[in-house]
Formats: structure tokens, C-alpha cells, sequence
């Protein structure tokens, strides 16, 4: 079960392990055609980092701004992508999250950006 409120095909994560819950997480996503994507870009790739960070959380979070964003390449259907996401800070409901993708240990993406729990009642 999936403990956001996504459903598809908004899901982009396929499977995920929690490194150290509140800080980190790892994932991974296979792109597929049959679900509508040919090729993924920069949007498609910050949505499901994001999503990798809030799992990491533990929390449903929203994105409010973006500090840094580079896609070294779009990501075609056929590949395997490994995301990487971490908490930098967080206190009484806002935060900093970072995350990295790569396939075939290629980087292909960085996001750098500032987000805010949904939680009621969110303390650091």
C-alpha cells in the first residue's frame, strides 16, 4: 500500500526502502510506455523525488520552491531509475529535501528544494 494519497498513474515510484527514517530513502521506477510515458522529463522527475522525500518524511509534503534543478538528460522508456532522497532540514512544518537519480549508474538528475508537511501539528 502506498502511504500517500497519489493514485494512478500519478504513483511514480515502483518500490522504496526507508535508509534512516525522517532523513532518507531510496527508490526505484521502472518508465514504461503502457502507463502513457515514452519519455520522462524535468516535472516527471522532480514529482517523484518529491514523492521519495515524503516517504522518507513520513509525511504528506507539497513543494514550495526549488532551489536548484538540473536534468543531465530526459529518461526514455525501457530504463531502470535510482532516486535518492534526503531531508537537509526541517523545523515546525517546513523543510529543505534533496535528491538524485541515476540509471545504469549514469546521474541523470539532481533537485535541490524547499517543501512544506501537510500534517497538522508538525514539529521538528
Amino acid at each position: 500500500m502506498y502511504p500517500l494519497p497519489h493514485r494512478p498513474p500519478f504513483i511514480l515510484l515502483d518500490q522504496w526502502e526507508i535508509v534512516e527514517p525522517g532523513y532518507k530513502a531510496r527508490g526505484h521506477k521502472l518508465i514504461t510506455a503502457c502507463e502513457g510515458w515514452r519519455y520522462w522529463s524535468g516535472p516527471l522527475l522532480w514529482e517523484a523525488l518529491g514523492q521519495l522525500a515524503a516517504l522518507a518524511l513520513g509525511q504528506a509534503t507539497m513543494l514550495t520552491g526549488i532551489d536548484t534543478a538540473i536534468l543531465h538528460r530526459p529518461l526514455l522508456a525501457g530504463e531502470q531509475l535510482h532516486l535518492e532522497a534526503e531531508i537537509i532540514a526541517f523545523k515546525r512544518g517546513f523543510g529543505k529535501r534533496q535528491g538524485r537519480a541515476w540509471v545504469e549508474g549514469e546521474l541523470v538528475g539532481e533537485l535541490q528544494g524547499s517543501f512544506v508537511s501537510l500534517e497538522r501539528g508538525t514539529k521538528a
